[in-house]
């Protein structure tokens, strides 16, 4: 035997290693830690967040992005692994963000709830529509269900109709309840006030990803091609490996990397 193939048998080997310990750490601890301890079976959704010591912090607020991340995680752990327990955790998440995070009025999914999944903050944050669709569309491909995508493509007209930057490319931040302007667009105070940012790019090109892998459209696909170019154009800095953060509207940047 070669030392070229020894070292490639030895690197698969390792690699089927890990990924078998991975998947024991999703399976037996991750995923069923989560089901048994943040789902609210009274009230619907998910508990706003659990102390170090297991504690139920149900004083908390409720995210959009919390439960569209849950709907997304384990739907896809039901695509792959066809276990009850995680469609079961999956359908929960969709019907607290298609009940209870939906703007019957409005559109789109309000930012937070109070404990009683009532709204808190009616922001529409394009970080939050994203995570909706990224959520929405797994559950699609897992499932089939057509309620999902039906969903999942009405909030992608929606951030285009509102969010999306028709003369620079890219989507805006967010805005109001009623998507109206939004003075101050930052998703928490641990940062800049801006127009653009690449927190935000990066997963409405995770959604858009996710989305058509379900949905063939030619506007979702030129959407996802223009993201893609924005982001090897103006977010990355190649002389310093690095990404650049916060922009305006013209993917300016506006702190160094």
């Amino acid at each position: 035997m070669s030392e070229i193939t020894a070292l490639a048998e030895r690197a698969v080997g390792t690699q089927a290693g890990l990924r078998a310990r991975i998947e024991r750490e999703l399976r037996g601890n991750i995923l069923p830690f989560w089901s048994a301890h943040v789902v609210d079976h009274s009230k619907g959704g998910f508990y706003g967040a659990l102390s170090n010591s297991l504690y139920l912090r149900d004083d908390q607020p409720r995210s959009a992005v919390l439960c569209a991340r849950i709907l997304w995680t384990y739907a896809e752990a039901y695509r792959l692994y066809r276990h009850a327990g995680y469609l079961a955790t999956a359908r929960h998440a969709l019907d607290a963000l298609c009940n209870h995070f939906w703007d019957a009025r409005n559109g789109g999914v309000h930012w937070m709830l109070d404990p009683f999944n009532r709204p808190l903050s009616t922001r529409k944050h394009t970080y939050a529509q994203a995570f909706a669709i990224y959520g929405l569309a797994a559950f699609h491909r897992a499932t089939g269900d057509a309620v999902s995508l039906h969903l999942a493509r009405t909030r992608f007209v929606l951030l285009e109709r509102h969010a999306h930057d028709l003369r620079h490319g890219g989507y805006i931040e967010g805005c109001a309840g009623e998507w109206g302007a939004l003075a101050d667009m930052r998703l928490s105070d641990k940062e800049p006030n801006c127009r653009k940012s690449m927190n935000t790019l990066l997963h409405v090109m995770e959604a858009y990803t996710a989305l058509l892998h379900v949905w063939e459209h030619p506007r979702l696909r030129r959407r996802l091609a223009e993201l893609v170019h924005i982001f090897l154009d103006r977010v990355i800095d190649y002389e310093t490996a690095s990404f650049h953060l916060f922009f305006d509207d013209a993917w300016n940047t506006l702190t160094a990397p």
